[in-house]
């Protein structure tokens, strides 16, 4: 159910769309496009004039209203920011935006895998003070902050309940207080799991743009599911929907996940084990470039680079792996009969062999006798990007409310 706040909200991101297509509108014109009443635009221009994102800016020339020239208003984007973060396994990155969701600056700094808080904080202010301090941009015109963080987390009270990829956070770090307290001042401050904010993303610069739902997988050190449902993020009861790489896809594995379990898709198809199998298929394999040639210590990029040449070792590990994906992508589509599938991090990255084989692979084994399949797409956005940009852009969306 739509609140009142939050359809105010979105109330003033429809006059704002308007706004940043055509820059300089009349109120009938905001007013046609939007399909919201002249008296509610009318409130959110004098808000947003308030706040300096829009003010009058002559007359528009031609048509007559009531004997008056209608009055056009003027959007200014860099009257305010968003601001994104995002913490990696070892980095921290921010993004600043304007109201156009256009970068203004950007910010990365490395951090070691086993960082202690101290080592957190110290790179959150050293990004605090270029993005924010270094500019001059006034600690009033950012809107908020969204930050991204590896783990379990608790959106609505902003702490990381536990993170397995930064082990020297300890649990239940208070993120959003932490940043709060760095800022200064009471501005939103929201944090989520990243993998939701790399997903939003995509709706706003990705491939989602046009779809009101679907599923976004990222494999990178770990795996784990992003959820659009009605163009909503959705984050289940508890805040644990999208642990997809905990779905089970292989009933013989017998190597244990972080988790506990046996069998996880996150262990079928994480770097590191994909490597491990092309090693151990080498003696099966002695023409591969992957054990004789320049190609004989391979990375993930040379195994795909392999794969899409036609190399016999990395088309059978590529087709194993291909088959994890198809069976998790199987069991989404039951669950979300999504729009699309978009697949982030590593696996983006893997090649048209994979991507295709995949697609065929999902029509093989998923809803045979219905003429249904989602559309299955690799992520045009970097990581890091993506995560920032998105982290931002949530911001932006909620700004108003």
């Amino acid at each position: 159910m739509t609140t009142h706040r939050a359809q105010r909200n979105n109330n003033t991101l429809k006059v704002l769309d308007v706004l940043r297509k055509c820059n300089r509108c009349t109120i009938s014109e905001i007013a046609d496009y939007s399909r919201l009443s002249r008296l509610t635009v009318v409130k959110i221009l004098e808000k947003l004039g308030r706040q300096e994102i829009v003010e009058p800016d002559g007359k528009a020339p031609g048509r007559i209203e009531g004997g008056r020239k209608p009055r056009l208003y003027h959007f200014h984007p860099l009257a305010r920011y968003g601001l994104g973060i995002l913490i990696g396994e070892r980095s921290v990155c921010g993004r600043l935006v304007d109201l156009n969701i256009e970068t203004v600056a950007e910010f990365r700094k490395t951090i070691d895998l086993e960082a202690k808080v101290d080592e957190l904080l110290a790179a959150i202010d050293e990004l605090l003070s270029t993005l924010v301090g270094n500019r001059s941009i006034a600690r009033g015109s950012i809107l908020g902050v969204g930050v991204g963080s590896q783990g379990v987390t608790d959106f609505e009270r902003g702490i990381v309940l536990t993170s397995p990829h930064n082990p020297g956070w300890g649990s239940r770090l208070p993120l959003r207080d932490i940043v709060q307290q760095r800022l200064g001042t009471t501005m939103p401050v929201y944090v989520d799991n990243a993998v939701r904010f790399r997903t939003l993303a995509e709706t706003t610069a990705g491939l989602l743009r046009n779809v009101q739902n679907a599923h976004v997988i990222h494999c990178a050190e770990g795996l784990i599911g992003g959820n659009i449902l009605n163009s909503t993020i959705y984050r289940g009861v508890h805040n644990f929907a999208g642990s997809i790489g905990h779905m089970k896809v292989n009933v013989n594995d017998q190597e244990q996940c972080d988790c506990g379990g046996f069998g996880c898709f996150e262990m079928q198809v994480m770097p590191r084990r994909v490597m491990a199998r092309v090693k151990s298929l080498r003696g099966k394999f002695p023409e591969s470039s992957l054990v004789s040639g320049t190609d004989s210590r391979p990375d993930l990029s040379s195994f795909f680079s392999a794969a899409q040449a036609g190399d016999p070792l990395a088309r059978a590990v590529m087709d194993e792996t291909i088959e994890w994906f198809a069976i998790a992508i199987h069991n989404l589509i039951l669950m979300f009969d999504p729009e699309m599938v978009v697949i982030q991090g590593s696996y983006a990255r893997a090649g048209e062999y994979f991507l295709t084989a995949l697609r065929e692979r999902v029509g093989k084994i998923s809803l045979i006798n219905v003429p249904y399949q989602p559309a299955i797409e690799c992520s045009t956005l970097d990581d890091e990007e993506a995560g920032t940009l998105g982290a931002a852009s949530y911001v932006l969306l909620h700004a108003f409310e």
